[in-house]
């Protein structure tokens, strides 16, 4: 005689008794059907086990996997381990790239003058560069300059000032980064790093 295929190959578990099920194993006092759904199951509190996920943390030293039931709907994590370490190199490379979009971050973040944001992109930067030229050259005396809130009027000195904000806040950014990278390669001298705030 030729079993019938079953198409429901999944595992379910009961969270509130620990009992593992599968299509053709029942619990007493309940009888699925070979092919019930996962609704029919989460009816009785059977809910449907999703083993082995993989998972790559790319920053920190470590892979992992992690075994995952879904409750009333939602999906919960129940173990978490590692499975393999990355090599140091990796790790330290990998936090140099989280730390460099950091700082692209916080460099591009504006700066205040006169209770005004102004844009602290490269873009902006070349302008207010190109601005003081014309100024200086005394091919013009002032500029309307549009920030975050409105627009204000910069005169030579008020030009200069932004470009010397706008200059101290991308050095300061710059020197944060380098001082935590050179924090990180001292930590990371045998040691694992998972965690590290910039600044």
């Amino acid at each position: 005689m030729r079993r019938r295929k079953i198409k429901n190959m999944n595992t379910y578990k009961n969270p509130a008794t620990g009992e593992v099920i599968w299509p053709g194993k029942n619990p007493k006092n309940i009888s699925f059907s070979e092919n019930a759904t996962d609704q029919e199951y989460a009816a009785h509190g059977y809910y449907l086990i999703v083993k082995d996920s993989a998972y790559i943390n790319p920053m920190y030293q470590f892979h992992g996997k992690m075994t995952e039931i879904i409750d009333d709907g939602k999906r919960q994590i129940v173990q978490s381990w590692p499975i393999l370490e990355k090599p140091i190199a990796d790790v330290l490379e990998n936090k140099k790239q989280e730390l460099k979009t950091i700082r692209q971050k916080r460099e591009t973040a504006g700066v205040i003058y006169n209770k005004m944001t102004f844009s602290t992109d490269r873009e902006s930067l070349a302008m207010l560069h190109s601005i003081y030229t014309l100024i200086k050259d005394g091919l013009v005396t002032s500029v309307d300059w549009k920030c975050e809130k409105g627009f204000t009027s910069l005169d030579k000195a008020g030009v200069n000032n932004v470009i010397g904000l706008v200059m101290n806040h991308i050095q300061t950014c710059f020197t944060d980064e380098k001082k935590a990278i050179e924090d990180i390669e001292s930590l990371m001298a045998g040691k694992e790093i998972t965690e590290y705030e910039m600044g």
